[in-house]
């Protein structure tokens, strides 16, 4: 069944890797919420069913935009489940290669395509709040928690780390179902301007380690914002040769973005 809505949408296939983000509040977030339920597979209308109502939501328009995105782009497609519960295209000939994931952190949704292969997201909105110490020690290496210790600013370290790590295991298919501890990041402690900043900026640090030079690009960056603190992104893939740009769909000005790509490479590195 094809999504039907008001709003403009002329949304070309990516030819390169790309960030679609959509805040929940905005125009199209609450025309997704609104709409059926019936839009969705059925076996998506039964996990919805089962969700408490803030994951609901997330849910529901995360796969309606999927469902939207994907019925603009492709003639005939088909979702499908691996055994570790990570979605991915099957029977889809348009754009056989493509790979996606999905990303969500209070009510900011991320869909990352990859027209040439398999691909992992994640995004974090920074909690000021958080102690990064206290559950370093069950997702960090010993080495990733002495970063931490030599760090002067050990809570945004602590952000980069993790999407860092998320996004790699995304990639891989497993998620935190892995032992975090199974990957092994080298961080240089990026240089990142005033976070009150109205701009976007990007981190200029790097991952490196000299065990493993041919693993998969990472990306990671950071967007800062005014009006809901920073939020930190790592995106990984297959094939990624440059950094995805970001689509900022229907967005609210309470995110105030203002960049619209990122330039820094960077490498995932396996510990073992």
């Amino acid at each position: 069944m094809t999504i039907k809505h008001p709003l403009a949408f002329p949304i070309a296939f990516p030819i390169t890797p790309t960030i679609f983000l959509l805040e929940q509040h905005s125009r199209l977030g609450q025309y997704l919420l609104q709409s059926s339920d019936q839009l969705l597979a059925p076996e998506q209308q039964q996990k919805l069913q089962r969700l408490a109502s803030k994951p609901a939501q997330e849910f529901k328009i995360s796969r309606l935009l999927i469902q939207l995105l994907f019925d603009h782009w492709f003639d005939a497609w088909q979702l499908a489940i691996t055994d570790n519960g990570k979605p991915y295209l099957k029977q889809q000939l348009k754009q056989p290669s493509c790979g996606f994931n999905l990303s969500h952190s209070q009510q900011l949704i991320g869909l990352l395509v990859n027209p040439n292969g398999d691909c992992g997201l994640d995004i974090e909105w920074c909690n000021n709040k958080l102690d990064p110490f206290e559950i370093a020690s069950t997702v960090f290496t010993g080495k990733e928690t002495q970063q931490l210790e030599q760090s002067s600013d050990p809570l945004q370290l602590f952000f980069d780390l993790w999407v860092a790590k998320e996004a790699r295991l995304k990639l891989i298919g497993k998620g935190f179902s892995q032992d975090p501890k199974s990957l092994e990041f080298n961080l240089d402690q990026p240089n990142f301007p005033d976070s009150q900043s109205t701009n976007s900026h990007f981190s200029d640090g790097h991952f490196s380690d000299n065990q493993n030079s041919n693993s998969d690009p990472l990306w990671l960056f950071q967007q800062h914002t005014t009006a809901k603190g920073q939020f930190h992104v790592a995106a990984s893939g297959h094939t990624f040769k440059q950094a995805p740009n970001i689509y900022l769909l229907d967005l609210s000005s309470e995110l105030q973005l203002q960049s619209t790509a990122v330039d820094l490479a960077a490498r995932s590195i396996k510990k073992r």
